[in-house]
């Protein structure tokens, strides 16, 4: 025991501390828990290069400020993406039914999104055309034509324009949307090129969409409900 107090005691020691510290930090995959690992053994360090000499080590102790400053940035960041906090209060029932996105990637998702209610009947996709958008109907009447089935409804909270956005490929059906419906629309082309600049964007539409196929898959099977219009939750969304 006497050793070890001894070499605990012993300013060297604070070095191996501190490599173990950052070191264990490595072994989580969580990236918060990651960093705040590595802001310890940054203190650590810190504090060995001010009692290791007679004078403090000015040099490194500067260098590993810098370091874990940027951390701390990083760490802020990180914790900001998470904090369902940062999501406008008009948008937060919308994040709610797209589901499975951190707040974070809704809001970059939503900077170029719109939501809006139609003034009138409209077309939304025309079978064999490349759509200009994609949208997901929040509330409303939409109805499908596609070649081989005849016209039919489909509930709202729905990706439209999905398939084609994904294969890169004219639309499959006809849709149309009645008068009063809400629904979010994203243009295409800035879509796809924020998508193929932020790879983490990319991932979360492309998750986005695998689940709404999945759901429309279940809806149809009769596995689950179809969705139910809430009034009280639609109001919470804003229009343009």
């Amino acid at each position: 025991m006497s050793a070890f107090i001894e070499f605990v005691s012993q300013p060297g020691s604070i070095v191996y501390l501190a490599a173990a510290t950052q070191a264990a930090g490595l072994l989580f995959r969580t990236q918060i828990v990651l960093r705040i690992f590595l802001l310890l053994g940054s203190g650590l360090y810190l504090t060995y290069y001010a009692v290791a000499a007679a004078t403090p080590l000015w040099e490194a102790m500067v260098a590993t400020t810098a370091i874990a400053l940027a951390n701390i940035f990083g760490l802020t960041l990180l914790m900001l993406s998470r904090s369902a906090r940062m999501i406008p209060a008009d948008q937060v029932a919308l994040h709610d039914m797209l589901g499975g996105l951190e707040p974070g990637d809704f809001r970059s998702l939503m900077r170029f999104g719109r939501v809006r209610t139609l003034p009138a009947d409209e077309i939304l996709t025309v079978a064999g055309q490349v759509p200009d958008r994609l949208l997901y109907v929040i509330d409303g009447d939409v109805e499908i034509e596609k070649s081989s089935s005849p016209r039919f409804r489909i509930a709202p909270r729905h990706f439209i324009g999905e398939v084609s956005l994904v294969l890169d490929a004219p639309a499959s059906a006809t849709v149309w949307a009645s008068a009063g419906t809400r629904l979010v629309e994203w243009p295409r082309v800035r879509l796809v090129q924020e998508m193929k600049r932020r790879t983490r964007l990319k991932l979360a539409v492309e998750a986005l969409i695998a689940r709404d196929m999945a759901r429309k898959v279940a809806v149809g099977s009769g596995v689950v409900d179809a969705p139910v219009r809430r009034k009280g939750a639609m109001a919470q969304v804003a229009t343009a």
